[in-house]
């Protein structure tokens, strides 16, 4: 029960999060969907990330996609997005995309339905991590990819505080973890570190230091015993 308490007030601090980090309000929303929509016309930065990939007739699953999410770069491709807070935006979402208000640890979606699955800054907002990348397997295609992003922060950092500094996230990893835990479902076939997005709570003591304190992991993975290039 604490969990699930502690579950949905990180869910209320996303949605707050949300809206102030995008600026969304009525004065944007044009600009908002302009800036979203040219993301589309040209290959923008966060999709480069996914080549090879062709994703012409392929089912793209993002798990926690809130209104940005990678998703809706996309220009092609049947585009299907897991958000349990897509009621709340409903106002900002992307016609091109399904929106199916769920959470991640029980997807109302059959088994090897997606080609492409996608998660980015989600897995540490889950209630249960392990079960929803179970998930991610079972609706995955055997054949599929499997993308996962996450902040991640050194092992010297105590995990208590950063549940004090961080409530909007219920787990927080070292880089390790991540690639241990998501080992136990997918094969790893290549990982990308870059600089990450320290939580609001570090940057208030130097927003500089905190940034340098998280690193931003990159997975590609495929179902175990897969094989892929």
């Amino acid at each position: 029960m604490q969990k699930i308490k502690k579950w949905i007030v990180s869910q209320g601090y996303e949605e707050e999060y949300t809206y102030k980090a995008l600026g969304l309000s009525e004065s944007t929303r044009d600009d908002f969907f302009r800036r979203r929509n040219s993301r589309k016309s040209k290959w923008s930065p966060r999709l480069s990330m996914f080549k090879p990939i062709d994703t012409s007739e392929k089912v793209i699953l993002e798990v926690g996609c809130c209104v940005t999410g990678p998703i809706h770069d996309f220009s092609e491709g049947v585009k299907i997005g897991l958000e349990p807070l897509i009621s709340n935006l409903k106002s900002w979402r992307d016609d091109s995309v399904w929106y199916i208000r769920a959470v991640g640890e029980s997807m109302p979606i059959k088994e090897e339905y997606a080609d492409i699955v996608i998660s980015w800054n989600a897995l540490d907002h889950c209630l249960d991590p392990a079960k929803v990348l179970d998930e991610i397997r079972r609706v995955m295609k055997a054949d599929g990819t499997f993308f996962i992003l996450l902040n991640t922060f050194p092992n010297f950092m105590p995990r208590q505080l950063l549940e004090i500094i961080d409530p909007a996230h219920l787990h927080h990893y070292t880089p390790n973890e991540v690639k241990r835990i998501v080992s136990k479902f997918f094969s790893i076939v290549d990982e990308k570190k870059m600089k990450g997005v320290a939580p609001s709570g570090l940057k208030s003591i130097k927003e500089e230091v905190g940034n340098k304190m998280v690193t931003r992991l990159f997975l590609r993975a495929v179902r175990l015993n897969a094989e892929k290039i």
